[in-house]
Parts: C-alpha cells; structure tokens; sequence
C-alpha cells in the first residue's frame, strides 16, 4: 500500500476516535493529563488491533472475528452512549469521567477498545492481501493519536461552556449514533 493509501485508510479508522475524543474533551472535568491519556490509548488500541487482527487472520478466527467485531463494538460503543445520554437527562454529570480511578482507566480502555474493533478487521483483510502489517498499523496508531489529542483540544475548548449540561447527553447521542451506524 502507498503512503497515501495508509493515510486514507488511518483518516478512516480514526474517525470513530476522533468523534470519541471530541466527546471525552466536551464532558471531561480539565483534568491534567486527560488530553494526552486519551490521545495515548486511542492511539495504542488503533496500533494493536490490527496486530491481533493480523495474527487471527493467518488461523481459522479470521472470519469470525470479522462478522462479530462490528457486533461487539456496536454494542459497547450504544452501551456507553446510553449512560452518558441517562447521566445527562438526569443531570448526573460528574458520573462519565471521575476522578483517576480504576473505572477511570477502564472505561477509557474499553471506549479506545470499541473504537478499535473495526482496525481488528483491517488487519485481517492485510494479512489475507500479504500486504506488511507494520507500516499500515504505525500510521493507524500515529493518526489516530493526532486526531485524539486535536479532537479532545476541540471539545474541550470549543464546546466546553457553550453546552452547559448538555454536553454530556449530546455525547451520548454521537456515541449512540456511532453505534447505530457500526451494528446497521
């Protein structure tokens, strides 16, 4: 693949990310670190996913991760767009991003995750084109991690204050809509 082909295919799969990371700035408290944090593990999970894709591709699991990836990140994507959608209707607005715990760090795990499923696919399709998985799946990751961090710039100095409450049920909706366009 040309360098324009990975980059076409990098804007691609950050799309997802990027809208994410829009939601993340747009809802998040300003904490120190939550910029980078968000850049960082987009872009890692963009990075791996294809990997793995990659290594299931060349075993029997390559079909069936390929049908079921967009299934289970459909559902996870709909799952946390539906909290946020409730936590915003209800007025609960602290509840998306607390303080830097464990479910701090595992919901952004599973957001970077879901977001990432559709690269898993990718990486099959690279390897079932004997196409290297190294380069495609560096500037994946790098792209994705430049999105990130611009999109969670965005939300947070763009939007932040001009929404008010409603920042985090408009959140969930996107989530909710990336869902729907992911399971459809």
């Amino acid at each position: 693949m040309s360098l324009t082909e990975n980059l076409l295919l990098a804007a691609a799969l950050a799309a997802d990310a990027f809208a994410v990371a829009i939601v993340r700035g747009m809802t998040g408290q300003g904490r120190n670190g939550d910029r980078l944090a968000t850049a960082f593990c987009f872009a890692a999970a963009q990075t791996a996913m294809p990997a793995l894709g990659y290594l299931l591709g060349t075993g029997v699991a390559g079909p069936l991760v390929h049908r079921g990836g967009d299934l289970l990140a459909g559902s996870i994507l709909f799952l946390l767009g539906g909290k946020m959608l409730l936590d915003g209707m209800f007025g609960e607005e602290a509840a998306v991003f607390p303080a830097r715990n464990a479910f701090y760090f595992r919901l952004l795990g599973a957001q970077a995750a879901a977001t990432a499923i559709d690269a898993m696919a990718v990486g099959i399709s690279l390897c079932a084109a004997d196409t290297p998985l190294w380069p495609a799946a560096g500037i994946i990751g790098l792209v994705t991690g430049l999105l990130c961090f611009f999109g969670y710039g965005l939300g947070r100095n763009f939007f932040d204050g001009r929404l008010g409450g409603h920042a985090q049920g408009l959140g969930g909706a996107v989530l909710i809509g990336i869902a729907l366009k992911t399971l459809l």
